[in-house]
């Protein structure tokens, strides 16, 4: 029974399925609409409006209605009109009880408190979660209460917070996508006849007097041809070793947003790093999670996937916490210049600019050692060796082999 409940919901769905594909090109099946839903009608509501929400749509769908977002947003505010006052008044007692903790803190440590707070309930679920090592290190150390100070996020009080050595309430994704190499090619071949052959003829040389300048002209002419029988038993290796280094690996930030737009268009970047922030607690257990690669859009393009067996449900989810809020803030769209069509090859674009980054070399503070000994070895495309100090002369077409060990020191 359940079987068939399943397969008649199914096949109910199909006209929603198909108004949706028609309005939006990216929604290739019922799936991609049923996430796209999910997305913007269920996942924003508390868990009592998305359960109250899944079964609305379930009703509609039965009925043989076509839900369309017009009738999906009527109902979502239909529905939040009825329990938004429990909601707010739940939030309200959540917000005096976790305000009153924040009272408790007493030691001033000269932050600035004459502007808006920070959220007060973030101070009484803090001293609920697990501490990070590094958390409770300093709490230990310097005597930091369990509570969160109740201040006002400024440059001025970042400024103190360093000086004071407080951990930050966040942490920092930062992205160098725009590394630029001049990099060279290898050609990987099968030895012998079977492969191919060069054919030589029969070479001539011809002798002549010019008696007016009184010299002698010779004209020496060579017959060759390099033919490939079987062009399976060859193939070239693209961008297998660095000649030389272009730029986008430099010390600099992007400090504001037209900036970056402006050397998108420029012939060269004159800075590297693109920060962002993320929460505290991201790839902690039980936090938000950053995947590696990322694409600094948010998800992959298209043309990157369309040919292998990636599951589409696998390239929606956001690959770093944030990611739409930068995406649309920064207009990072317009930094992907890649085809429509993984099979588009007449237009091409003016320059190649790269969104796809990998988890880097890292070093990280350790307490016990006092020093920056904890370590995440590099992802990227010169292997988990090839970032180190010395790595230059490799990476700029020296006669050169990277270290056969990782580093173990940023110095």
């Amino acid at each position: 029974a359940q079987e068939k409940r399943v397969k008649d919901f199914v096949s109910k769905f199909e006209a929603t399925s198909t108004y949706w594909q028609r309005q939006n090109a990216e929604l290739r099946n019922s799936s991609d609409v049923i996430r796209e839903i999910m997305r913007n009608y269920i996942q924003p509501l508390s868990a009592g409006d998305a359960a109250s929400m899944e079964n609305k749509i379930e009703a509609a769908i039965d009925a043989g209605e076509t839900l369309t977002p017009g009738a999906l947003d009527a109902a979502k505010q239909e529905l939040t009109a009825v329990t938004e006052q429990s909601n707010l008044g739940k939030l309200s007692r959540d917000l005096e009880a976790a305000g009153a903790n924040a009272k408790k803190i007493t030691r001033d440590a000269g932050f600035d408190k004459k502007a808006q707070p920070l959220d007060g309930a973030a101070a009484g679920l803090a001293g609920a979660r697990d501490r990070s090592d590094e958390y409770q290190y300093r709490a230990r150390v310097q005597g930091l209460d369990t509570g969160i100070l109740n201040i006002v996020l400024s440059k001025g009080n970042l400024d103190k917070m360093i000086e004071k050595n407080v951990p930050f309430p966040f942490g920092f994704l930062l992205c160098r996508p725009f590394q630029r190499y001049d990099m060279c090619s290898a050609i990987l071949c099968r030895a012998g006849a079977r492969l191919g052959q060069t054919f030589i003829g029969h070479s001539d040389f011809q002798l002549a007097d010019n008696v007016i300048n009184k010299t002698h002209v010779g004209h020496y002419t060579f017959y060759c041809k390099s033919i490939v029988h079987d062009e399976k038993e060859y193939t070239i290796a693209e961008d297998v070793f660095a000649s030389g280094y272009k730029g986008g690996e430099n010390t600099r930030f992007y400090k504001q947003r037209d900036e970056l737009l402006d050397d998108v268009h420029a012939e060269s970047f004159r800075s590297s790093i693109i920060c962002m922030l993320v929460p505290y607690r991201t790839n902690a257990p039980r936090g938000p999670r950053i995947q590696n690669p990322i694409d600094i859009t948010g998800k992959l393009h298209p043309t990157l996937y369309q040919d292998t067996d990636i599951p589409s449900a696998e390239v929606e989810d956001a690959m770093y916490p944030g990611a739409r809020f930068y995406a649309e803030y920064l207009e990072l769209k317009k930094l992907s210049s890649y085809a429509s069509d993984a099979t588009e090859h007449f237009l091409s674009p003016f320059r190649y600019i790269n969104t796809v980054c990998f988890q880097g070399h890292q070093f990280m503070y350790n307490h016990a050692g006092q020093a920056f000994t904890d370590r995440i070895l590099n992802t990227g495309h010169w292997g988990p060796n090839g970032v180190y100090a010395g790595c230059k002369g490799v990476r700029c077409g020296d006669n050169d082999f990277f270290n056969d060990y990782p580093p173990v020191s940023p110095l």
